[in-house]
């Protein structure tokens, strides 16, 4: 019913992530829809604005040569493990958020074998935000894979953390019940009772 009407976007400049928003040919319609689906299920999403830069930023030809763009990735609620929040003036922000994901430990060719890491994105004390990735070990330590800046795409770093929550009564960081959770319920009641009368 949500999406009974196809969305309209208004993307001046950026109009590719309409048809590609995360990188890997998902469509803008399309990861709505995905992050719908979440928020009825679980009560919350995650979204993640990325942008691959480094320090001297990324010029629109090499945007346009190299193919580098931002991209949002969507995270699951399961995947969003931990994260704070701080108050700077009148405004609620989020200053950290550590992201359950996998990456390609090793690969033969065939078959690729998966190692677990987090991404803890966060408030520095000057303010500003930095990424880091940790990875577990097989001795199942973790290990850091370094500290980074996160900055926009002239090279500045960023006073906020890219990531927003999506979540079924409103948008902040807080875990909304369950939108579904009701009728579910009921669902449950209809079958135990249907199974003990026949």
């Amino acid at each position: 019913a949500v999406f009974a009407r196809y969305p309209t976007f208004d993307l001046t400049g950026i109009e590719y992530l309409e048809s590609d928003v995360s990188g890997s040919g998902i469509s803008l319609a399309q990861q709505a829809k995905d992050a719908m689906t979440e928020v009825m299920l679980k009560g919350r999403v995650g979204l993640l604005a990325d942008m691959p830069v480094n320090q001297e930023g990324v010029s629109k030809a090499d945007m346009m040569v190299k193919g580098i763009r931002p991209a949002i990735k969507i995270y699951k609620a399961e995947s969003i493990i931990n994260w704070r929040t701080c108050q700077i003036g009148a405004h609620a922000c989020l200053s950290l958020v550590v992201l359950s994901e996998s990456y390609i430990k090793e690969d033969d060719g065939f078959k690729p074998e998966y190692g677990e890491q987090l991404l803890i994105l966060r408030l520095n004390d000057d303010g500003y935000a930095e990424s880091e990735i940790v990875r577990k070990t097989d001795n199942s330590d973790w290990v850091s894979q370094g500290v980074n800046p996160i900055t926009d795409n002239n090279g500045k770093q960023l006073a906020y953390i890219p990531f927003f929550f999506a979540g079924g009564d409103n948008n902040d960081a807080d875990v909304d019940e369950v939108p579904i959770y009701d009728i579910a319920h009921l669902n449950i009641a209809h079958f135990v009772n249907a199974a003990d009368m026949e």
